[in-house]
């Protein structure tokens, strides 16, 4: 696989939300090992923003964390990202080779 996009620019793995009443559901909540299809996995882009709250009923990234969600890059960085993220930057950087750029300023990242 190759990372167009730059490693430090893409995301690798991250926090999944799961709704409070969907823990140990498949669909929503298993490991990849499961065998139970895209539970273990999650978009992000437009229509895919971060979970909101816990409550947030639908398929996210997401956390339990108040208004961060924890992001592997693929330079092995991990980075905190709010919920308040454009979804069209999150969407950047969960594609390996869309070849945009992201934004020179990092308002979006939580330090």
């Amino acid at each position: 696989m190759q990372i167009k996009d730059g490693t430090s620019n893409t995301i690798l793995a991250g926090e999944k939300h799961v709704p409070q009443d969907k823990f140990g559901y498949g669909g929503w909540d298993s490991s990849m090992y499961s065998g139970l299809g895209y539970s273990a996995t999650r978009a992000g882009g437009i229509g895919y923003p971060i979970a909101q709250s816990v409550n947030d009923p639908n398929w996210r990234w997401g956390s339990y964390h108040a208004n961060i969600c924890q992001f592997v890059f693929a330079d092995g960085h991990v980075q905190r990202i709010g919920p308040a993220i454009d979804e069209v930057i999150l969407g950047y950087l969960c594609q390996i080779n869309d070849g945009q750029p992201i934004p020179p300023t990092n308002d979006f990242i939580e330090n």
